[in-house]
C-alpha cells in the first residue's frame, strides 16, 4: 500500500453493513452501548487508577508493586475482555511476581509514555517481555503489547487483535505486513490503515481510534458475521 493512497477498496461495503447494524452509524445507541461506551469507561479509569504523574512518583520510590497491583485491579475491573483468558492470566501472574513487576512496571511506563518513537518502544517492551516470568504462554503476544497504550491513548494507538487485523486487511483491502511477534512495521502498516480508515469515515465523525476499532470489529470480525441474530 502506497503512502499516499487514500481509499480502501473494501470500505464502501463495511460502510453499508455497519449501517445495517447501527444505522445511525457513531451515534447509534446500541452502538454506543455494544462497541463504544465500556472502552470509554475504561480509557477513564485507566486515568484514575495510574495517570502519567501517578506513576511516575510510584517508579521514583522504587514501588512497582503497588504499579502493577494497579494494573491488575484495573483489568479485572473494566469490561474489556480484549485479551484472550489465558493471555490474562498469564499477564496477571507476570505482574503479580516480585520480579515480573520490577520489569514491568518501568517497561509499561516507557511503551505508553516514553519519549523515542513508538516502534523503538514497542520493540524494547516486547524484549522485556522475554524476560519476565512467564509459565503458561508466552506474553510477547500483540494484544498484550498493544492493549494500554491503546486503553491509554485512544486517540493515538489501536490495540491488535492478529485474527481480527488479517480479516480486516482481506476484507478492506490495505497491506499489514503481518509477523507473529510483535514489531514495529507491522504496527506502522497498522497505525497506516488505521487512518486510511479514519479518512474514509470523516462524514461519520469518528471521535478517536474506538470507533475505528469498533467499525473494524464490526464489520471483520466473526462475531457480527452472522447479524442479525435473533433470525
Amino acid at each position: 500500500m502506497g503512502s499516499r493512497r487514500a481509499t480502501l477498496p473494501g470500505v464502501a461495503a463495511a460502510k453499508r453493513r455497519f449501517r445495517e447494524i447501527f444505522p445511525r452509524r457513531f451515534a447509534d445507541p446500541t452502538y454506543l452501548a455494544w462497541e463504544r461506551d465500556y472502552k470509554w469507561a475504561a480509557h477513564l479509569a485507566w486515568r484514575a487508577a495510574l495517570s502519567q504523574g501517578a506513576w511516575r512518583r510510584l517508579l521514583d520510590a522504587g514501588d512497582h508493586r503497588e504499579i502493577c497491583s494497579r494494573i491488575v485491579r484495573f483489568y479485572a475491573r473494566s469490561k474489556l475482555n480484549m485479551l484472550a483468558l489465558y493471555e490474562w492470566m498469564a499477564l496477571r501472574e507476570a505482574l503479580e511476581d516480585p520480579g515480573g513487576a520490577r520489569i514491568l512496571a518501568p517497561a509499561l511506563y516507557d511503551l505508553v509514555h516514553g519519549a523515542d518513537a513508538f516502534g523503538t518502544r514497542l520493540e524494547r517492551f516486547v524484549e522485556s517481555l522475554d524476560g519476565v516470568p512467564q509459565r503458561q504462554t508466552r506474553l510477547a503476544k500483540w494484544p498484550v503489547v498493544t492493549l494500554f497504550p491503546f486503553v491509554a491513548q485512544p486517540a493515538r494507538h489501536l490495540v491488535v487483535k492478529p485474527r481480527l487485523m488479517k480479516r480486516a486487511a482481506e476484507q478492506l483491502g490495505f497491506e499489514l505486513a503481518y509477523h507473529a511477534r510483535p514489531n514495529a512495521a507491522t504496527y506502522v502498516a497498522v497505525i497506516r490503515a488505521a487512518a486510511l480508515v479514519r479518512h474514509a469515515l470523516a462524514r461519520w465523525h469518528p471521535r478517536d481510534l474506538i470507533d475505528v476499532q469498533g467499525f473494524i470489529w464490526v464489520t471483520s470480525s466473526e462475531e457480527y458475521e452472522t447479524w442479525p441474530w435473533d433470525e
